[in-house]
């Protein structure tokens, strides 16, 4: 996120979540749904082809 320059609380607001809700999600201390792994794979410009590599590795 930082090399996009994208910050937590952007995050946090595509995901419609709190921040703190985000962060805890971000760091692996609470797990993501499929919707919200969409929502960051747009924000983060993650294509198709290598969705399964970032949220299911």
């Amino acid at each position: 996120m930082a090399q996009l320059g994208i910050s937590d609380r952007e995050a946090a607001s595509a995901l419609h979540l709190s921040l703190a809700v985000t962060v805890k999600k971000l760091n692996n201390k609470s797990g993501l749904n499929l919707t919200e792994a969409e929502a960051l794979a747009r924000l983060l410009q993650i294509g198709d082809e290598a969705f399964g590599e970032y949220f299911f590795a």
